[in-house]
This record gives structure tokens, sequence and C-alpha cells, in this order.
């Protein structure tokens, strides 16, 4: 049977990392990645790993072991900005990084796609953002994993945030849209960057999602900055 985005033949393992789910498709020779979760039975795929399209599934692609083939997937696992699976016929671990990655620029400064900025001084890290759609809500910024601050978006669309940071090691960060709705209630973006203070060039790699206006709803009153 011939394979397509919304088939699977012997999957062994999945992952979700809180948006998109990944699945290790052994039958099929590949993994594939769903940008969101599926609420429906024969939902797509959004991407596939380890073969030209989502119609093949020879082992290996057919041909010679390459950096973008696979013969058999078993486990996998993401981090904040890598995917890790294991090609067990081919004897190794494979390590992919999520979303572009882009050195920045001299002045230290990155713009993402969907207009939001982060600027790294020497000690000072600011992420700012003004986008039309999102007037109300918050964004959360986590550094390395743990809430760092929460920032109100102003009637503009506007908001900043700066804060201190002068450590020397790589630091993750993420930041998300919520809408004022409830605590739960993310929009559909996540921006996800790093930064490397250990001498080697300064990076940010960029995860982004779909990116659309928060739903409106009058279900729940807008909780305090500090619940969020």
């Amino acid at each position: 049977m011939t394979p397509s985005a919304g088939t699977l033949a012997m999957p062994v393992e999945i992952y979700v990392d809180g948006t998109r789910l990944y699945v290790s498709d052994m039958g099929n020779a590949r993994m594939l990645v769903y940008n969101s979760i599926p609420v429906s039975n024969g939902a797509s795929a959004d991407i596939v790993i380890g073969q030209a399209n989502m119609t093949q599934n020879e082992a290996n692609q057919d041909g010679a072991v390459g950096a973008n083939t696979l013969y058999q997937t078993h486990q996998l696992w993401v981090d904040a900005f890598r995917l890790f699976g294991t090609d067990a016929y081919n004897n190794r671990l494979l390590i992919y990084n999520l979303g572009p990655e882009f050195t920045l620029n001299k002045n230290k400064s990155a713009t993402f796609a969907g207009g939001e900025k982060v600027r790294v001084a020497k000690k000072k890290i600011t992420i700012s953002g003004k986008k039309k759609t999102f007037k109300k809500g918050r964004v959360r910024i986590f550094q390395n994993g743990a809430l760092k601050k929460v920032v109100k978006i102003k009637k503009s669309g506007t908001w900043k945030a700066k804060f201190k940071d002068s450590e020397s090691a790589m630091r993750s960060y993420k930041f998300k849209y919520y809408d004022t709705a409830g605590a739960n209630t993310e929009s559909s973006r996540t921006y996800v960057f790093r930064i490397n203070r250990t001498g080697a060039a300064l990076k940010a790699v960029e995860k982004p999602v779909v990116v659309t206006a928060p739903a409106k709803s009058s279900d729940n009153p807008v909780k305090k900055d500090e619940n969020w």
C-alpha cells in the first residue's frame, strides 16, 4: 500500500512538545511531524523525515545511507531545539535541528518571522513585539524552561521585556502568546531561541507556529499577572 501524509505503518514511538506531535513510523522508514495535535482520524502530517516525500517508504530511500535517509526508526525525543531519533538498522542516532538557525548580526540582534525582535547586550536581553492581531493578552517568557517574566500586551499590540543575563553558559529562551480568557488558553504562536556566551557566535533558533489571532472569549475573567 502506498503511504501518504495520513497513514502509518507500525508506529513505535511518539513525542509531544506541547504544540507538535512527533511519530516514529517504523514500517515506512520515516518520522512524521504534525504541527498541531490531530483531533480527527486520518489527520495528515506536515513534515516527513527520512523520505523525499509523503508517498515513499523505501529503506534509505532505496539507495545509499545518507544524512536524509532512515532504515528502521525506533525511539525519538525532542528538546527545545533538536529532534533525536534512533535509526536501528543503520546503527546510528540522528540529531535534527528544529526550525531555521541564523547567526545574530554585529549589533547582536535578530528579528523573528512574526516581527518580534531580540537584542543581546553584554549583561541584558531585550525582547519586543508588535503585532496588530494580538491587541490583548500576555506574553510568558521562559528561561531554561522556568518562567522568567510575564508581559502585558498593550492596546496597540506592542510589548517589551528587559532583564539581566550575564551568564557565560548557553541559555535557552521561549516566549508564548496567551489570550486573556484564562491561564491555560495559549495562542497559536510560540518562539524559541538560544544565546551562547561561551565564545562561539551568538545564535538564535526560531520555532514558529502558524500565526492566528487568539479566539475572543468572555467565559472567564482576566487573571492577574502573578497567576499566569
